[in-house]
This record gives C-alpha cells, structure tokens and sequence, in this order.
C-alpha cells in the first residue's frame, strides 16, 4: 500500500518531515517526489486556501452543461448503478 507523508525536500536533499511521530524505516525506500510550491518559506505552516472566486462562473456557458441540470445529475447516478 502507498503511503503518503508530508516533507520539505532541503537545498542539501534531505527530507525534514511535518508531524508530530515523522515515519521511521527499516531500510532505504523507493520514494516519488512532487514538489508543491517553489518556495515553503512563503507558505509558512498554513494550509494551501483556495478562492473559489476565481473560477465562478467559468463554466456557464459549457455546452456540457446546457441541458437541465436535474436531468443531468440524474443521468449521472443512472450510470453509478
């Protein structure tokens, strides 16, 4: 099973894991590393906020959305059966 664990990947390529209890190895493991932002000094230690303002409305006039939104939604759980 993946597991994921939260870390900032230092200049010198060591990982300094977030968390009260940071993971504890065995032996060495295979990791994929994503970087998130460019700069974790700007982050600071407060969760990414989206603004939802900048996308309202982005969708309105999508032909994927121009039927009546019940029979839409409908249509939908009619294929989760």
């Amino acid at each position: 099973m993946l597991q994921t664990y939260e870390a900032v990947l230092q200049p010198n390529w060591g990982l300094e894991f977030s968390g009260p209890t940071p993971p504890h190895f065995d032996r060495a493991q295979k990791v994929l590393v994503t970087v998130l932002q460019d700069d974790v000094e700007d982050a600071g230690s407060a969760p990414l906020q989206a603004d939802w303002a900048q996308v309202t409305g982005l969708l309105k006039d999508s032909t994927l959305f121009g039927a009546d939104p019940l029979a839409a939604q409908q249509g939908m759980r009619k294929e989760w059966r």
